[in-house]
């Protein structure tokens, strides 16, 4: 649990309360083998933690559902985090990329099936980073992160991702490790990599979670049910070099073939550190979400985005 420091930051995101914590629940402390290739260079990965009943799994299966929302824009979808509350607004974070540069208005599709109208948060401070905040505004309740902390975390430590992938047909409900139901994916694996600077666009946290294009913008979480990081780059890219430092030197070759191995995410810590910039600018009363009716649009599972 982050100290103190972690609730002041929290609480100065919105003027009158904000709530930043959803129910903190136990998870299964399961291990997910790494990829065969990577066993032999990386054996200090191949230590698993002790197994934990399943129905604990199950509880932290639901804890990712309740904080997950399927961020719906006109090019597609990504996933986004339910991480703060000011009475009836909510605010998302997810990926700048999940938005791909769209101004008009998204909407937020939330684990009871309901849409939101959402607009996006614009802030400054980050421009350098692939995050993105989003407000709502919603009667009903939803579920709120519990904020935890990636920075001491050890390699081997047991990571849960999650997230809606774009690619919906032809699934089954599981395999292996990893859930998928109602188009939602459940992952478990572990933390592979540490950098002890971060990548361009805030990335810094390496994990072998079998991440998917559409699960961009999801949590990932620590065996107490904690949001430690955000999904964004999923392992073994197709096309482009994302492994450069933010003062644009590359990562070390000894590393290499772990780094593309890894799927990565933007650590909690960072995000803490960019919100007093992000709270000083962002006045929930007035904003446009505020004067907009709680009511969903739709209760479908598709966007009615034109």
């Amino acid at each position: 649990m982050v100290t103190a420091t972690l609730t002041k930051v929290a609480i100065a995101l919105f003027s009158g309360g904000i709530v930043v914590a959803g129910t903190m629940t136990d998870a299964q402390n399961r291990y997910q083998p790494l990829k065969p290739n990577l066993y032999e260079t990386w054996p200090a990965l191949l230590e698993p933690e002790p197994i934990l009943p399943e129905v604990i799994l199950s509880h932290l299966y639901e804890e990712a559902r309740g904080i997950s929302v399927r961020v719906m824009a006109r090019s597609g979808w990504g996933t986004g985090v339910l991480l703060a509350r000011n009475e009836s607004t909510y605010i998302v974070i997810t990926n700048r990329h999940v938005l791909n540069g769209e101004e008009h208005e998204h909407e937020i599709e939330t684990s009871n099936g309901q849409i939101y109208r959402a607009r996006e948060l614009h802030e400054p401070a980050l421009d350098a980073y692939d995050l993105a905040l989003l407000e709502f505004n919603s009667s009903n309740d939803h579920s709120i992160a519990q904020l935890g902390e990636s920075v001491n975390l050890p390699q081997g430590t047991v990571t849960f991702a999650a997230g809606f992938p774009l690619e919906q047909e032809d699934r089954v409900e599981s395999l292996g490790t990893d859930v998928f139901n109602d188009g939602f994916k459940f992952t478990q694996g572990e933390i592979s990599l540490q950098l002890e600077r971060p990548l361009e666009e805030g990335y810094q946290l390496g994990y072998t979670n079998a991440i998917e294009k559409g699960m961009s913008g999801g949590p990932v979480l620590n065996r107490a049910g904690e949001l430690i990081a955000i999904n964004g780059i999923h392992a073994d890219p197709l096309w482009g070099n994302p492994y450069v430092y933010q003062d644009g030197t590359e990562t070390e070759a000894e590393l290499q073939s772990l780094i593309e191995g890894s799927s990565w995410a933007i650590p909690i810590e960072t995000v803490l550190q960019l919100l007093p910039t992000l709270a000083s600018e962002h006045r929930v009363p007035n904003s446009q979400v505020e004067q907009d009716s709680s009511e969903p649009v739709s209760s479908e599972s598709s966007s009615s985005l034109p």
